[in-house]
């Protein structure tokens, strides 16, 4: 990672990449708190004390080299947005602290709680790259389709949210990125108390969502289930990844397919229903493949198999 250096220390501002890091140190984010000054360290060495900021800081680093360097997307907005961290935050709404289970796009900032291990020692949220993916995808997604957050078109944002949160952090930890046999399809693994994560590209039902549309969950709650009804579009893109051809070979790797996802979520509308993923899918694969037209067949024939399993004809 990048920043400042000061003397013999180091400041988290990174200049080239517009990226920063602050330290809120418990303070109230409800209280619309005014930043000035980025973690600074006085020793070279990091060390143990500033684990939470230089997760966060690095964290954000990996998401941005991504976005950029895969799918030619600068920061956020595709703009050069500043990429600003604010760790050690709590949420009075939600409890008094210094617990503060969260990790939230807000404002155009990542804020990032704080929870206890099993050792009952606070860490922080910031350590989950596949969480820091997901949630800065959420301000991809309000900078560019801008999905309303309710119903189906809410469930698409987070389900594309889940989908590059999950891509980004196998991009850097999987042994070989662009082959998904080796792949964590489970996003936040370790939030929980027992281990697991949060959701799975792979089960969602082993987290209480439906995988198919004809247990699509109607309900009034959590802004019409987009956390619920997110993993019936996330079984199809986990179906996508994994896909084959007839001789057992994968249809794409895992970069082609990432960018034909992410071209497609771009170029939908904000009141986008499940049914316009594939749609969208086919036609910027059209043009993205248009130079191997052996190749387009086999792509079409996966995104129409992977959609009908999950019922979204």
């Amino acid at each position: 990672m990048w920043g400042d250096k000061l003397g013999s220390g180091f400041a988290l501002r990174d200049r080239l990449r517009n990226i920063v890091t602050f330290d809120l140190a418990l303070g109230d984010l409800a209280e619309n708190p005014q930043l000035t000054d980025p973690v600074q360290v006085n020793d070279p060495d990091l060390g143990e004390k500033f684990k939470a900021a230089v997760s966060a800081h690095a964290n954000a680093t990996k998401v941005f080299d991504f976005y950029r360097g895969v799918l030619s997307r600068d920061s956020v907005d595709d703009q050069g947005m500043a990429l600003t961290s604010v760790i050690n935050c709590i949420f009075s709404p939600h409890g008094p602290g210094p617990e503060w289970k969260n990790a939230a796009w807000f404002d155009n900032r990542m804020w990032y709680g704080q929870m206890r291990n099993p050792a009952g020692v606070l860490v922080s949220t910031a350590r989950f790259l596949d969480v820091i993916g997901h949630e800065l995808t959420h301000g991809v997604i309000d900078t560019s389709s801008g999905l309303v957050y309710r119903n189906q078109p809410g469930a698409l944002n987070e389900s594309f949210a889940d989908i590059l949160g999950i891509t980004i952090s196998n991009w850097y930890e999987a042994e070989t990125p662009e082959n998904v046999a080796g792949w964590n399809w489970e996003l936040g693994r370790g939030w929980r108390p027992t281990g697991a994560g949060l959701r799975s590209l792979s089960d969602p039902v082993a987290f209480g969502q439906p995988a198919h549309m004809r247990d699509f969950v109607h309900t009034t709650a959590d802004n019409g289930g987009v956390h619920i009804n997110s993993g019936i579009p996330n079984k199809a893109a986990h179906l996508l990844f994994t896909a084959t051809t007839a001789q057992g070979t994968p249809v794409l790797d895992a970069r082609d397919w990432v960018v034909l996802l992410y071209l497609a979520m771009v170029r939908l509308s904000r009141l986008a229903l499940f049914t316009d993923v594939p749609v969208a899918l086919r036609d910027v694969a059209k043009v993205y493949l248009a130079g191997s037209p052996k190749q387009l067949d086999p792509v079409l024939a996966a995104i129409e198999s992977a959609y009908s399993a999950v019922g979204i004809e």
